[in-house]
């Protein structure tokens, strides 16, 4: 994943090897939740956020929804929040919840 700060320069690469994760910026910072790893096809619950201010990623505890794949985010009236999506192969099962951050 490359993310191009207002400055044309990269950030630093992403900590966590895994695609169909989904993104969702606020305060300064872009969120990434969930995704499917490499090969597998298995969710992940992983949670990450990248501060751009001091171009570094940190991790965030891990989602509490359980592994996600094509979780939607969305950023509104200060909180954060994440629902939706699958919980991977080999099930593929619909998940119709969301769950609150506040960052």
């Amino acid at each position: 994943m490359i993310l191009r700060q207002t400055l044309g320069q990269h950030c630093p690469d992403y900590p966590y090897t895994h695609y169909d994760a989904w993104a969702v910026a606020y305060n300064g910072k872009v969120y990434v939740i969930g995704g499917t790893t490499p090969c597998t096809g298995t969710a992940t619950d992983q949670f990450y956020y990248y501060d751009i201010a001091s171009n570094a990623w940190s991790a965030m505890p891990v989602f509490p929804g359980g592994n996600r794949n094509d979780l939607k985010p969305v950023a509104l009236n200060g909180v954060l929040y994440g629902g939706w999506g699958h919980n991977g192969a080999p099930t593929y099962t619909y998940i119709r919840d969301w769950w609150a951050f506040c960052p």
